[in-house]
C-alpha cells in the first residue's frame, strides 16, 4: 500500500474511505484502488458540485456511499466495499449458478470469504429455504459457480406487525434494516398528520433502495423473511387493512397507562405495534387509535427515537409472545 495513503473505517456512511495526504504524487487512482482490491474509484473535493455529485452517487447504488462531510483541501476516493452478510440471499432457488464478476456477491465470496474451489458458503432463498453451496469453479474472468448440496428450514417470521407513521427517509431506511434482520412479519407506514408529505415521495420509496434494505437486513439475520411493505395515505386507512384477531398496540409517550410487555395477554399469539413518527402522534390520531379498538403502551420515560422504539418494541413483544426460545442454530 503506498505510504502517502492512510485508510480508515467509515461505519456511519457504510463504506471504507482513503485518504489522500498527497494527490500529487501522481498515482492513478484506479490503479491504487485496483492494488488495493477495490472497484469504483470516484474522487471528490470539498465543493458543491463534489457534494452534488457524492449525492447522485449515493441515490443510484446503495453500496457507494460515501461521506457527508469534506474537509478543505483534501480529497476523497469512495467506493464500493464488499459487503459483509451472515448468509447470500437471491431471488428465486437454484441447484446450480454462475455469478458474473461484476455481482457484488462474487466480491463477498472472493475477497471476504476467500473462498477456493470447495468453499462452502450460506446462501437462502427469499421468503424460502436456508441452503449450504459450494464453490465449484472459480474462472480467471472473476466470476463463481455455486452449487447447492444442503437445505433446511429458514427461521419463521415474528407473528408481527408493524404499524409506523413515515418518517424521514434516514429514519425509513433504520427501520426497514432492523426490522427485517428481527424477522418482523410486515411492516404498513402511513402519512400522518405530523409528518412531511415529501417523505413518500423520496427516492428511498420510488425506487428500489426500500427494497435493498429488507435484502441487506434478512442476509444480516442468517434468515430468509423478506417482510411485506406497504404505504397508506393516512392512517385510518391503514388501520382499516390490518388484521382485527390479534392485540392492537399503538405506542404513545403521553397518554399511555400502562407499559407495552403488560399490555400484551398472556395468552396471545401475534400482535400489531403501531409507532409515531418523530413529532409523535397528533391529538387526533390518538381518538383514531382509540375508535378502532387499540391500546396506547409506552416504553419507559424515555423518549426514543423512532428506530429505537422500533427495536425496542419488537424485543418486547416478542419475548412476550416467546417467540425466542431457542438460539441460532443450523444443522448444514
Amino acid at each position: 500500500m503506498p505510504s502517502h495513503l492512510v485508510t480508515h473505517a467509515f461505519p456511519v456512511a457504510e463504506c471504507l474511505r482513503i485518504w489522500l495526504h498527497a494527490p500529487s504524487v501522481g498515482t492513478p487512482l484506479a490503479d491504487v484502488a485496483k492494488s488495493l482490491g477495490l472497484g469504483g474509484p470516484r474522487i471528490w473535493t470539498a465543493d458543491k458540485a463534489s457534494r452534488r455529485a457524492a449525492l447522485d452517487i449515493r441515490k443510484r447504488s446503495p453500496y457507494g456511499i460515501v461521506s457527508d462531510y469534506f474537509p478543505r483541501n483534501s480529497e476523497f476516493i469512495a467506493f464500493a466495499p464488499p459487503r459483509f452478510m451472515n448468509l447470500i440471499l437471491f431471488e428465486k432457488p437454484f441447484e446450480t449458478l454462475r455469478l458474473e464478476s461484476g455481482d457484488p456477491r462474487v466480491a463477498h465470496i472472493r475477497k471476504v470469504l476467500r473462498a477456493e474451489i470447495g468453499t462452502k458458503v450460506f446462501v437462502g432463498f427469499a421468503n424460502g429455504p436456508r441452503a449450504r453451496a459450494e464453490v465449484t469453479m472459480l474462472p480467471d474472468d472473476g466470476s463463481i459457480e455455486l452449487q447447492v448440496i444442503a437445505t433446511e428450514p429458514a427461521p419463521a417470521p415474528l407473528p408481527i406487525q408493524l404499524l409506523i407513521g413515515l418518517p424521514r427517509p434516514h429514519t425509513a431506511k433504520r427501520i426497514l434494516f432492523e426490522a427485517a434482520s428481527m424477522g418482523v412479519q410486515a411492516l404498513h407506514f402511513c402519512e400522518v398528520e405530523r409528518g412531511e408529505p415529501s417523505y413518500a415521495q423520496s427516492s428511498l420509496w420510488t425506487g428500489d433502495e426500500w427494497k435493498e434494505r429488507l435484502r441487506l437486513g434478512a442476509e444480516q439475520s442468517f434468515g430468509t423473511h423478506i417482510p411485506e411493505v406497504t404505504i397508506a395515505p393516512d392512517l385510518q386507512t391503514a388501520i382499516s387493512q390490518l388484521p382485527v384477531d390479534a392485540p392492537r398496540i399503538a405506542l404513545d409517550n403521553y397518554e399511555a397507562a400502562a407499559p407495552l410487555g403488560q399490555s400484551i395477554p398472556a395468552d396471545a399469539a401475534s400482535a400489531l405495534l403501531a409507532l409515531g413518527p418523530e413529532r409523535g402522534w397528533s391529538p387526533g390520531e390518538r381518538d383514531t387509535f382509540r375508535k378502532n379498538g387499540w391500546t396506547l403502551a409506552h416504553l419507559g420515560p424515555q423518549v426514543l427515537r423512532t428506530e429505537t422504539a422500533c427495536t425496542a418494541a419488537v424485543a418486547t413483544v416478542a419475548s412476550r409472545l416467546g417467540c425466542w426460545s431457542a438460539p441460532t442454530q443450523t444443522r448444514i
